[in-house]
Formats: structure tokens, C-alpha cells, sequence
């Protein structure tokens, strides 16, 4: 599965002729990485949203702290590593900037958080989903767009999602 696929389980807005010009470059500056083109192309395709009433994928926009790539980036990465060097928690992966580090892409309602595992290049990332509050990680060896497409159809399963997930494949604009 691709985007190709994410597009026929999950309807992209109709309307995105006042969609955001993103800088690409300059955010890729900003958090010291390229990015996928997979991601690129849901952020243009889609926007800001909802996948299942679940999931969302940060936005290179800062106008919401909640959903900001860039903010949720160190955020998440920030929290991680107070987990490790105050209280212990060992962590089953490096973080970024580390070579094959963990770096944030999206969250769950639940407070799941979803991560590239940053190993070779943006397009062959893979997909690591950890609990909220939790110390459990599950490895997808495949991009976010596939996991995507493949957890919304039923066709994956992501066991840290609740069992009853998906109740649709739908994509609500914010």
C-alpha cells in the first residue's frame, strides 16, 4: 500500500484550493532532516484532520502548538528523554538527531504517539506506534501512508490501537 491506497480508504478534502503553501525546505532545515514524500504529499493532499475520528498527523504549521510538526518534535522527543534520564524508563530505540532515531509524525486521541523510525532514507522510514503513558512501542515495517492506509482498512493491526479501531475510514477536516 502507498498513498494511492490511503486515497481510496480515506476521502481527502474536496476543497483544497485554500490549502497552505508549505516551505518544505525551510522545515526540513528547522528539524534537521528531510522528510517523506509520502508525508509531504498527506499534508498537501489532506491538511489538518482526522483520520477515524483518531488519529491526526502534525502539520509543518505553527498556528496550532498541538499539531505543529516542529512543536510536537520536540515535545514528544523532550518527554522521551525526561523518561530515560529522570526516571529510568529504557527506551527501545535512539532518539533524533540520532542516526535511526525516533522522530515524532502524528498521535492518537488515546495520546499514542506515532513516530518515523529514522533509519536510511525519508522514503524508506518505517512506523513505530508507543503507548500513552506506557512503556510499549510496536515496530510497522513499512511507510506512514501504507500504515495508514492499512490500519484504517482493516488490513493491519496496531496493538497498542483499541480493539474497536477503525470504526470508519473517514478523513475530517479541522
Amino acid at each position: 500500500m502507498s498513498f494511492i491506497e490511503l486515497l481510496a480508504v480515506a476521502t481527502p478534502p474536496v476543497d483544497r484550493a485554500a490549502a497552505e503553501v508549505y516551505e518544505w525546505l525551510d522545515l526540513e532545515r528547522k528539524i534537521g532532516t528531510p522528510l517523506p514524500s509520502d508525508y509531504k504529499a498527506f499534508i498537501d493532499r489532506y491538511g489538518l484532520g482526522k483520520l477515524c475520528d483518531f488519529i491526526v498527523v502534525f502539520t509543518p504549521s505553527d498556528q496550532s502548538p498541538h499539531v505543529s510538526l516542529s512543536i510536537q518534535i520536540r515535545q514528544k522527543l523532550d518527554t522521551l528523554q525526561q523518561l530515560a534520564s529522570e526516571w529510568g524508563e529504557k527506551l527501545p530505540y535512539p532518539l533524533h538527531p540520532a542516526p535511526g532515531g525516533l522522530l515524532p509524525f502524528g498521535a492518537t486521541d488515546n495520546g499514542d504517539v506515532l513516530y518515523w523510525l529514522t533509519s536510511g532514507s525519508p522514503d524508506r522510514w518505517t512506523v513505530v506506534v508507543n503507548e500513552a503513558r506506557g512503556p510499549d512501542y510496536d515496530h510497522h515495517y513499512c511507510s506512514m501512508t501504507t500504515f495508514l492506509a492499512e490500519v484504517i482498512s482493516g488490513q493491519r493491526r496496531c496493538r497498542i490501537f483499541p480493539q474497536s479501531f477503525p470504526t470508519e475510514a473517514i478523513f475530517r477536516s479541522a
